[in-house]
């Protein structure tokens, strides 16, 4: 079954409207992801992790320790990218009850002019005052108006790729300013899509193995309500062209469809064509997530050439025992 895409929401969101589908995006989209139809069907399939107190104190001692880790290299506290979607909402929550909602700095980049602050940023900027703890809104609209009067045209990844760089440049001068370090809010289902573009986003990922789905639950455990959680999961690309797209414009189908398509191919093992016929979806359609899946990590991955040494890596050096170098178990 097929349907279109839901606006209702942004019907009743005057912030959102200035991100609006256009038809000349929607048929550039179409050009770069040829399989994308709007895929409306529920796939029965348990994949979910439970989520509850045993998950969340999981992902909390996870970040602890990587804070004690980091104290080796000078730094101490974390940084994360905020805007008002569920994964860095999630990420700063986490972060929150790991290490203290002070140690937690909330950045926010917005392409507008510092003096007059995007819809969007203001409404981020809210969420993270209602969170606490210390909050930066940083202003790049001065680099984006030379990339553009630099680089006009372009390639469809090439505005996305710099303005991701762009982005993810002003975070991590905000965490070197602190001497903190960054929180990646990549999630399962991103990473599996190559949903980003290529960077190094961050020395911790809490949110590496659970799909969107489950990022929402975990949300709405942790206490968070409201249409903020709700929002269409999408991108804005600033530089080039100023458009934006949704996730259900690039893969035809809401993360209730795409989460267990994904559980069926990567942890079941699952081809394509078993994964149609077991869910009752479009096998031309599956087919084109698994292509994605196949090659996008091109473009993600960094491949090393190792076999040239003789002898097998040994990893860091232990420290003595006894010494200050040592770590406890």
């Amino acid at each position: 079954m097929r349907c279109s895409p839901n606006m209702g929401w942004f019907a009743t969101h005057e912030e959102d409207l200035s991100m609006a589908i256009r038809d000349d995006h929607v048929a550039a989209i179409r050009r770069a992801f040829p399989y994308a139809e709007q895929v409306c069907r529920r796939v029965d399939v348990d994949y979910m992790v439970p989520v509850g107190e045993k998950l969340v104190t999981q992902v909390e001692g996870f970040l602890r320790r990587l804070d004690e880790d980091m104290a080796a290299i000078g730094l101490g506290g974390a940084v994360v990218g905020l805007s008002s979607g569920v994964d860095s909402l999630v990420c700063a929550l986490l972060a929150h009850r790991a290490l203290g909602a002070e140690n937690v700095c909330k950045v926010i980049v917005d392409q507008a002019a510092a003096d007059r602050p995007s819809p969007g940023s203001l409404l981020t900027l809210r969420l993270a005052k209602e969170l606490g703890g210390p909050v930066v809104l940083v202003s790049i609209a001065e680099f984006v108006a030379e990339y553009r009067r630099r680089h006009r045209g372009g390639t469809w990844y090439q505005g996305l790729n710099a303005q991701t760089r762009l982005v993810q440049g002003a975070i991590f001068d905000a965490a070197d300013q602190r001497a903190a370090w960054v929180i990646s809010t990549v999630d399962r289902s991103e990473r599996l899509l190559a949903r980003h573009s290529e960077h190094f986003y961050g020395h911790a990922e809490p949110l590496a193995d659970l799909y969107k789905t489950e990022v929402y639950e975990v949300y709405r455990y942790l206490g968070g309500a409201g249409t903020e959680a709700q929002r269409r999961a999408g991108c804005t690309r600033w530089l080039i062209d100023h458009d934006s797209f949704w996730d259900d414009e690039l893969f035809g189908a809401t993360w209730e469809v795409i989460d267990p398509v994904l559980h069926l191919l990567s942890e079941r093992c699952m081809t394509a064509e078993e994964v149609a016929e077991s869910a009752g979806l479009d096998a031309e359609w599956v087919r084109g997530i698994v292509h994605r899946m196949q090659t996008q990590v091109n473009r993600m991955t960094t491949r090393r050439l190792v076999g040239v040494r003789v002898r097998p890596d040994c990893g860091p050096p232990r420290p003595a025992p006894g010494s200050a170098g040592g770590v406890a178990s």
